[in-house]
């Protein structure tokens, strides 16, 4: 077969861009959506693979009355439909994705840290596509996303560049699997690094510089701080290809980078995998750039992407608040280190002594401090009160920011005394503190016992 046959004829190029229709509900986040094309050596067709990502938030949930559903005790009904239209809006090919989706808990059922990932796919001529998916729960709830996906192959497919897929690589019984973020094209900010997988017009390997820039901040963002463009070469192989894994299920879509047999087949597609260091880096918007070493023009490829914390604590967003609730744990003179002249210095001043006081302050994301705001967040739903209007500034808040929910809680209500309110913790905190309730209905500690006194077997 020609080679130039091989490439115009093997290649469906993904260059797209996410049209997202901003639906909330409950407050709470949208659905989200990714796609990637997969190319077929032999023939002169692609794979359309389509993630979603829907958050439990958005969902319908009833509770489980058949005794033979074990997947748990409330379950909600999801569809999700895909319709593929061509260039001039022919409809060329529908898809379904019908999934149960369970929890254990009516809390699961509410968070918004909790969501199902599914996927649709769609085997395609080469060609410009346009993807619309619509989601609809069959108890009369309605949420829709548009995504445009671009795909197409030129006459001379060489120098065509896939948008990239981001990805994040996990262990799975012995071999590295990747997960998309499914993110509408961006990352989510955590300790672990990310990849970027890129799919180009060759049939031979080919050399590309990259270079990550941090891009500035918009007017409403919260500013973090600048960090220095990160450099970089990496090869593009014709022998890798992305597939789906065996491991993907209807909770977890994964991906598998596979040794494809080039000795019968002249390749027409290689893959680029550049690495994201986002345990460096702060969340934000970047810009990836892609040099062709082997091309005479300037940047081959230019794509933007977002670094973002989606559970951000609140208690963090404002840099005030984050200040006031580090007294806490600092003392005044401390406090008084963490002041800057701006917000961002402040912000800075903070993450540094996180940092400093992480056992592992390789990455920019600092577990310890993420658990200590997101602990503010819940101890401001759990004790505010009318006399303590703000929850994690209270007695009972700083114990609960410091050492977490107690084992278990038992009340006194004497008769000729305050009210009394026990926190015992029988994990490694090992401590029974007791709070009274004063004629202003304030809590206060009134006495901390360390449980390690006690006789064994107590």
């Amino acid at each position: 077969m020609n080679v130039t046959r091989a490439i115009t004829s093997a290649v469906l190029w993904i260059c797209a861009w996410w049209l997202l229709a901003a639906v909330e509900a409950y407050g709470q986040t949208a659905m989200q959506a990714d796609a990637y094309v997969v190319p077929h050596s032999a023939t002169d067709s692609s794979t359309i693979v389509v993630f979603v990502r829907i958050p439990h938030t958005l969902l319908t949930f009833v509770r489980v009355t058949d005794p033979n559903e074990v997947g748990g005790n409330f379950k909600s009904d999801v569809v999700v439909s895909a319709e593929l239209r061509d260039s001039i809006g022919v409809i060329r090919q529908r898809e379904r994705w019908d999934h149960v989706v369970y929890a254990t808990s009516y809390e699961e059922t509410t968070s918004p840290d909790r969501y199902t990932i599914g996927w649709l796919m769609f085997r395609v001529h080469r060609g410009t596509y346009t993807v619309t998916l619509e989601t609809l729960s069959r108890r009369s709830k309605e949420i829709v996303l548009d995504s445009l996906v671009a795909v197409h192959a030129a006459d001379q497919a060489r120098g065509m560049i896939s948008r990239p897929l981001f990805v994040q690589a996990i262990a799975r019984d012995g071999r590295e699997v990747l997960r998309p973020y499914v993110m509408n094209g961006d990352i989510g900010f955590s300790a672990q690094d990310a990849r970027a997988l890129i799919l180009l017009a060759s049939s031979t390997d080919e050399e590309f510089d990259y270079i990550i820039r941090q891009l500035p901040y918009g007017p409403q963002e919260i500013q973090w701080w600048d960090n220095e463009s990160i450099e970089g070469r990496a090869m593009a192989s014709t022998t890798r290809v992305p597939r789906l894994s065996d491991d993907a299920s209807s909770d977890e879509a994964l991906l598998e980078i596979r040794r494809r047999d080039t000795s019968a087949i002249q390749p027409s597609t290689a893959l680029l995998e550049i690495p994201i260091p986002v345990s460096v880096l702060v969340p934000g918007n970047y810009e990836l750039a892609l040099v062709r070493r082997s091309s005479w023009t300037a940047d081959t490829l230019r794509v933007g992407f977002r670094i973002i914390w989606e559970r951000m604590p609140q208690s963090l967003r404002s840099i005030d608040r984050a200040l006031r609730l580090m007294h806490h744990i600092l003392s005044d003179e401390q406090l008084d280190s963490l002041e800057g002249t701006s917000d961002v210095q402040r912000r800075r001043l903070l993450m540094d002594w996180w940092r400093r006081n992480d056992p592992t302050p390789t990455s920019t994301y600092n577990e310890r401090m993420a658990v200590y705001f997101t602990r503010a967040d819940e101890a401001d739903r759990r004790y505010s009160t009318i006399q303590e209007s703000v929850g994690s500034l209270s007695e009972r808040g700083r114990v609960f920011m410091l050492y977490g929910p107690p084992t278990t809680i038992s009340t006194l209500l004497p008769v000729n005394d305050e009210p009394r309110e026990t926190w015992i913790y029988t994990n490694d905190v090992n401590k029974e503190i007791t709070f009274g309730i004063d004629r202003q209905g304030i809590y206060r500690i009134r006495d901390v016992f360390d449980r390690s006194l006690l006789p064994a077997g107590d």
